[in-house]
């Protein structure tokens, strides 16, 4: 048996909610001399979503709220003296963000 199709039947946002701080910068000199940023930045984010899909069947599962808190980690290296100035930038949760999000359908009552 194949797989299913899945299709968005609707989707939009409506209010947004972003915090962002306290934020914390720091310079860094690794053992061989070369110079990286590291940024400590404090995200909370809640939104409202009506995203709602349907896998055939009469099967419908949606999101009505996504929110999420966590410290976001950036590293920029190596800083240059010329341009792009810098020559990596990474992004990611420091530890496990908390995640929350509300589900709706007819897929819970299966």
């Amino acid at each position: 048996m194949g797989p299913k199709t899945v299709k968005l039947v609707s989707h939009k946002s409506s209010k947004i909610s972003a915090v962002f701080g306290p934020i914390h910068v720091q310079k860094v000199v690794d053992r061989q001399g070369k110079e990286r940023l590291e940024i400590d930045l404090k995200v909370e984010y809640e939104g409202d979503l009506d995203i709602l899909l349907e896998a055939g069947a009469g099967i419908c599962v949606g999101i009505r709220k996504v929110a999420f808190a966590g410290i976001l980690h950036v590293v920029i290296t190596p800083i240059l003296d010329v341009l792009p100035i810098v020559g990596t930038v990474q992004i990611y949760f420091a530890a496990l963000p908390e995640i929350n999000w509300n589900f709706e359908g007819n897929f819970f009552q299966i």
